[in-house]
């Protein structure tokens, strides 16, 4: 342990001007210099040249040896705490100033190193109770919490170094293992070494690719074509060059491009006679739950300072609507499937039972696409491009590097089932089953309006089917109810490699019953407008009283699951995990009847406001595009975040509002154009609206008039 008390020394007296770097590096018995600059020992005869020369310039204090000194990580705080990330100073070794004829620049490489292999804890079991123990072994607390997935792991540990580049990232990990296995030997656990090649980075220019090239030259030329249409739009509406304006449908696709009438059309607020302007605030609070979920999860899974404060928040009852937020899916489900057979049922019944099922689908698919494209294309190309940082590589290269490879199965809406583990934008999963349950939803609403009874008997068998099935897979694979959002586990760093992110939260077959509760809600809105029948307020009591059970009842029991003493049954998890889908299900069901048809006027003062409509039309490209805004700030960040609830909250905010203006400008851009186009170019009559048939933001389409210009 001799050189952990160099270190120390070294700490102490490093802002010393008495301080003598060369007596210390002189001195065989004190290797603290080569402990921070270890590829000085390397086999590569080029890394090991240049790290010598950077070890002789510093005993001579050089300014750029200095630098790359100082950017190194000395002795981390906080560990034991749970601090496990030390990023040195990225910014500053990266950018050292080194002359020309030296032949090599700064490099920051951040190295792994895990505790493993307890030999005092061969026959030690964990109990939570431990975790209060302050006269134990340190080795033994660390053993202790590596055991409980709750915790952040203490055991894994990330320390950077600013070396040559010259050297590689196998160079520093075969020096650094060396020194580990010597460590080893006088603690009890093994010390393992791992530094990947994406963790270690220089300041190199990255060249733009073909790909990259192609991307920025379609938004571009897209980009103009609207910027020209609209000025078209915009001297035609004016007296004096009304002649310019073209014959036909042209005028009206041009007028589709145009910036102005977009704008026009997405800011509009229309009234409904139905009552279901309350899916607009539903759809907006959920969309920035799953926001707030996103980043609690990206945050947890990066360098905290105080993760201690998150590890307590677990047994805090005021946190469980954090670690239960993965049942918020469960209302987009609902409500999707709701919209779907609800707007379908309407065109079926207005059509006497001619609608055009097969352009349903396909105005679902060309509603969808577009923007969904733009994204994906978006991170294929010029994302990598737009920033730096210790966890760039990993967190925007790796996605960059999954899109690349599979990019098919996005736009196909197979993600959830094909390449699952190595799937782009692992968020867009719920696309994917959305579309696949959708597909099942016209001929579902035709039979619901042709045959009722054998519709409804269909519905509720599906539903029973994707509930059997749920529990089958939490049972047979010994699964957990519902994704558990612990700091210890692999969903958290990586979800798409999380196997109960695989078998749980994204296949349809799994995730189906809220959806098919929804299909059920609507037959059920349909016929109440046409029937007589009333909710008393009996009825009305009662249903509101069993949604906030249902609410309250699916958060408290959940957080059971939590907890360390939790029993592991896995029938109960089965049951749980099957149950609190429907149920979910149910209570939002219940929410959409009661308050479209006046029976929840509190929640109608909530759900019913202006700024719902206009939010609720941009939710998609928003859901789309507000997960690679969390992506950069992780992979940009340079030191611990302080975690807390103001600072939680503030990062939901500026996600929100960023997410909401690119959701809205993709949707200016590239969504809302193609879809009047479609309408322009399928509609039959050309001074009628084709009856909306599926928006899952109940935007209100556009209709044509011979009188709008």
């Amino acid at each position: 342990m001799n050189w952990l008390k160099i270190i120390f020394l070294c700490l102490c007296l490093e802002n010393s001007l008495s301080f003598d770097f060369g007596l210390l590096i002189n001195n065989n018995s004190a290797k603290v210099v080569d402990l921070l600059i270890p590829t000085v020992l390397s086999d590569n005869n080029l890394c090991k040249k240049h790290s010598l020369l950077y070890r002789d310039e510093l005993q001579k204090f050089t300014a750029w040896s200095m630098e790359m000194f100082d950017s190194t990580t000395k002795f981390p705080t906080g560990i034991l705490f749970g601090s496990t990330y030390d990023t040195g100073n990225f910014d500053e070794c990266i950018s050292v100033d080194i002359p020309e004829n030296i032949g090599f620049s700064g490099q920051h490489c951040m190295a792994h190193f895990r505790i493993s292999s307890f030999k005092t804890l061969s026959n030690a079991s964990y109990s939570y109770k431990d975790e209060k123990l302050s006269n134990i072994s340190i080795w033994d607390k660390i053993a202790l919490f590596a055991t409980d997935p709750r915790r952040k792991s203490r055991k894994d540990i990330h320390i950077s170094y600013c070396i040559p580049s010259s050297c590689t990232h196998n160079d520093l990990q075969i020096v650094l293992q060396k020194n580990a296995e010597i460590f080893s030997e006088k603690v009890p656990f093994n010390l393992d070494v791992a530094v990947n090649k994406r963790n270690c980075q220089t300041q190199t220019e990255r060249k733009f690719t073909n790909g990259d090239k192609i991307f920025l030259g379609v938004v571009l030329i897209v980009i103009s074509f609207e910027v020209m249409c609209t000025l078209y739009h915009g001297l035609t509406k004016s007296g004096g060059v009304k002649h310019l304006k073209l014959p036909g449908k042209l005028h009206d696709i041009l007028k589709a491009f145009s910036f102005s009438h977009t704008i026009k059309k997405l800011t509009k607020i229309s009234q409904r006679d139905d009552g279901l302007e309350c899916l607009n605030g539903m759809k907006v609070i959920s969309t920035l739950f799953v926001i707030m979920g996103h980043r609690l999860m990206f945050s947890t899974s990066s360098s905290i300072g105080n993760p201690i404060y998150m590890e307590e928040a677990y047994e805090k009852p005021a946190f469980a609507g954090f670690f239960m937020g993965p049942v918020v899916v469960d209302t987009f489900y609902t409500i999707s499937g709701f919209l779907a057979c609800y707007c379908i049922l309407t065109e079926i019944h207005r059509t006497k039972g001619k609608a055009n099922l097969a352009y349903v689908v396909l105005h679902r698919i060309v509603r969808l696409t577009p923007a969904y494209a733009v994204v994906l294309g978006f991170y294929m190309t010029i994302f990598s491009h737009l920033g730096n940082g210790p966890f760039w590589s990993e967190r925007v290269e790796v996605e960059q590097e999954r899109c690349i490879e599979n990019w098919w199965t996005n736009l196909l809406y197979i993600n959830n089932y094909v390449n699952v583990e190595k799937s782009c934008m692992f968020h867009t999963w719920y696309l994917a089953s959305d579309m696949q349950l959708f597909l099942s939803v016209p001929i579902l609403a035709y039979i619901l309006w042709k045959k009722p009874r054998i519709g409804m008997i269909c519905c509720v068998a599906i539903t029973l089917i994707a509930m059997v099935l749920n529990f089958m897979v939490i049972y047979i694979n010994e699964e957990q109810p519902f994704i558990l959002l612990y700091l210890g586990t692999s969903f958290i760093q990586d979800p798409v490699a999380d196997l109960s992110y695989q078998r749980i939260h994204i296949p349809s077959h799994v995730r189906a019953s809220p959806y098919f509760i929804g299909v059920i809600t609507a037959y059920l809105k349909f016929e109440y407008r046409k029937s007589e029948y009333k909710i008393s307020s009996c009825i009305k009591y009662l249903g509101w009283t069993i949604f906030a059970a249902i609410f309250y009842g699916i958060q408290t029991i959940g957080m059971y699951f939590y907890s360390p003493t939790e029993s592991k049954n896995y029938v109960l998890r089965g049951l749980f995990g099957t149950a609190h889908h429907s149920f979910w299900g149910l209570a939002i069901a219940w929410c959409i009847i009661a308050v479209s048809e006046g029976h929840g006027e509190i929640a109608a003062y909530v759900l019913k406001g202006r700024v719902w409509t206009v939010l609720s039309k941009i939710t998609l490209t928003t859901y789309i595009c507000q997960a690679a805004i969390q992506v950069y700030t992780i992979g940009t960040l340079r030191y611990p975040k302080y975690a807390g609830l103001f600072n939680l909250y503030f990062h939901v905010a500026a996600d929100a509002v960023f997410a909401y203006m690119i959701g809205f400008l993709l949707s200016l851009v590239f969504e809302a154009p193609i879809i009047e186009l479609e309408e322009i170019l399928f509609r039959k009559d050309s001074r009628k609206p084709i009856q909306k048939t599926i928006d899952l933001t109940e935007r209100p389409k556009a209709g044509y008039s011979s009188k709008e210009n």
